[in-house]
């Protein structure tokens, strides 16, 4: 703000043009009077892009963005895009060189111009050289999963994390041979890539397990090729395989994992006859996270761990959210009652049962005897009425929701069989993937009669026109019992 000698009139006038003009402050610089280490921290919470330009301020700005611990080159920051490979080069090029780097991210995903494999392999020998934090990396290249298009990764001694997401561009491992470590790494995430070795997994398998000594969290996400891991840690804590085609063994030997997650690993093998197997020996493992088919074989070696895939316990919680596949069977209500006697203090449960999940309606319809019950011990072949054994108790269960329901007859005895053991329900919610007719009218008027005094039952049901299901919008019924 300016300030004019003259008197009080002269003063608010120059205020009022000051305003106008949009000049604003116009005191003394006092950020620039700050510390080095103040400004540093300051600008770490700007794009990269935004603290280079800082430098046209004036000179005390004039490379203090070189010493910024934090480094993030994205795409979207960029106007130029035919220039800002050359960018990000010159910006890493003129970084200083006596500081660590503790946050490196590398983000580019246009097509033209494409990041080459020189251009990639000098990123992560930056990233290996100085950063001792964090370095991620997401490229994305046209012609995905060419030899033309592959990442050369260096042994990285220094740094504590990676992520890399490549987008279909192949990775070259260290080899074998070569003297070298990942020696401070503790977490390291594979996405959509594709590995050079082709070992079908022997490659990724020998540097976790030789050339990771502090590796706590493994994440590989959709990465094809991949037939076999074998992985052996002591430090591992925390392991997600996710979509890693085509895995047909897994053995894993960690001694200290505590979790674990697979999700579309050993499913879709086609024609492969060969069988899946996983060998698990984690003694202290204490959450299993499982969206996968189970594997041929399958071979524990504690106890404890067995008792945790197989015998699954929750006594503690009071919340479940279970999801239930059927994938064709017929007879499964009491599978779910089994685990239910497990898990005795659970007050609030919901059932979702996915008799109808896309990707088996998609196999029935191309293979209808590929998702047949076909091991003659199914229970399916027996057809037992099980909800006529013994009550068991529920006595802390107060709200049940029950989804995507169709009024089968295996569904309507589960749901009778909940309700009636459960003798605190306060609430129970119903939704129907189908809209509610003959059969699931008896079935709702049962529910009401099987009900505890007091409870409120919602039912939930699409509201279809002209015999399509384009029209999803739910109608709803509540009642008091």
């Amino acid at each position: 703000m300016a300030y004019v000698q003259g008197g009080d009139g002269g003063e608010r006038a120059s205020r009022c043009r000051g305003r106008r003009s949009g000049r604003g402050y116009q005191g003394p610089d006092l950020i620039s009077s700050l510390p080095d280490d103040l400004l540093y921290h300051i600008l770490s919470f700007v794009t990269t892009p935004e603290a280079v330009r800082t430098s046209a301020l004036s000179r005390r700005w004039t490379g203090v963005w070189t010493r910024v611990p934090r480094l993030l080159l994205l795409d979207e920051e960029s106007k130029d895009v035919d220039r800002m490979l050359d960018s990000f080069d010159g910006v890493l090029r003129r970084y200083a060189t006596d500081v660590d780097i503790a946050d490196l991210t590398i983000s580019y995903h246009w097509d033209c111009p494409e990041v080459t494999e020189e251009r990639a392999t000098s990123w992560a020998g930056f990233a290996a050289r100085r950063v001792t934090g964090r370095f991620d990396l997401s490229v994305k290249v046209q012609s995905a999963g060419t030899d033309e298009h592959f990442l050369e990764l260096p042994w990285f001694e220094r740094t504590a994390e990676i992520s890399l997401d490549m987008s279909g561009m192949r990775v070259q491992l260290p080899p074998a041979a070569a003297a070298g470590n990942f020696t401070r790494l503790t977490k390291l995430q594979m996405s959509h890539l594709l590995f050079m070795d082709g070992g079908g997994g022997e490659g990724i398998s020998d540097v976790v397990s030789r050339r990771c000594p502090r590796l706590e969290t493994l994440e590989l996400e959709h990465i094809d090729d991949v037939e076999a891991l074998s992985l052996s840690s002591e430090s591992l804590l925390c392991l997600r395989l996710v979509s890693l085609f085509p895995l047909r063994r897994l053995d894993l030997e960690a001694a200290n994992l505590r979790r674990m997650q697979l999700e579309d690993c050993f499913a879709g093998h086609g024609g492969w006859n060969g069988g899946t197997a996983m060998r698990l020996s984690t003694p202290v493992l204490e959450e299993v996270v499982w969206e996968d088919e189970y594997p041929d074989v399958v071979e524990v070696y504690s106890e404890e761990q067995w008792n945790l895939i197989h015998q699954m316990q929750l006594p503690y919680y009071s919340e479940l959210d279970l999801v239930v596949t059927t994938n064709g069977h017929r007879s499964y209500g009491s599978n779910i009652i089994h685990f239910l006697k497990r898990n005795s203090s659970i007050r609030n449960l919901t059932l979702a049962l996915w008799t109808y999940d896309k990707f088996f309606q998609y196999r029935a319809r191309n293979n209808p005897a590929a998702v047949r019950c076909m091991p003659e011990h199914c229970t399916c072949h027996e057809r037992s009425k099980w909800w006529d054994q013994e009550a068991i108790s529920l006595d802390s269960l107060e709200q049940l929701v029950i989804r995507d329901i169709s009024g089968e007859l295996e569904e309507r005895q589960l749901t009778y069989f909940i309700v009636r053991n459960s003798k605190a329900l306060k609430k129970l919610v119903v939704v129907f993937w189908r809209r509610v007719t003959g059969s699931r009218r008896r079935f709702l008027r049962n529910l009401r009669k099987l009900s505890a005094s007091g409870c409120t039952i919602e039912f939930n049901f699409p509201r279809v026109r002209k015999r399509t299901y384009r029209d999803r919008r739910m109608g709803k019924i509540v009642i008091k019992v």
